[in-house]
């Protein structure tokens, strides 16, 4: 069985496309992987992020989740792991 997303069709066509990123979620928990050919300005990881989130609450909107609950609940759970990863780091 291929576990494997399909990989967008205009990716393919396109001759300037790279893969910065692969999320899997193993026995529980994240692994990611990300290229080390990244942007010089680190800032620009915002807009993926925003991306992602959009691109999340509009799946969950298609399956009759409320979209701004489910955009509040990713913000909210995103600062929670973001301050205790924070908090972490400082111990």
């Amino acid at each position: 069985m291929n576990k494997n997303l399909p990989i967008p069709e205009i990716v393919e066509k396109s001759i300037r496309s790279e893969e910065l990123i692969r999320v899997w979620i193993s026995d529980g928990k994240p692994i990611i992987s990300i290229t080390s050919n990244m942007w010089k300005d680190h800032s620009n990881w915002g807009i993926i992020l925003a991306d992602i989130h959009n691109y999340i609450s509009s799946i969950y909107e298609t399956l009759e989740y409320e979209r701004s609950t489910v955009e509040r609940d990713i913000v909210n759970v995103f600062h929670a792991e973001l301050d205790v990863r924070q908090r972490d780091h400082r111990n």
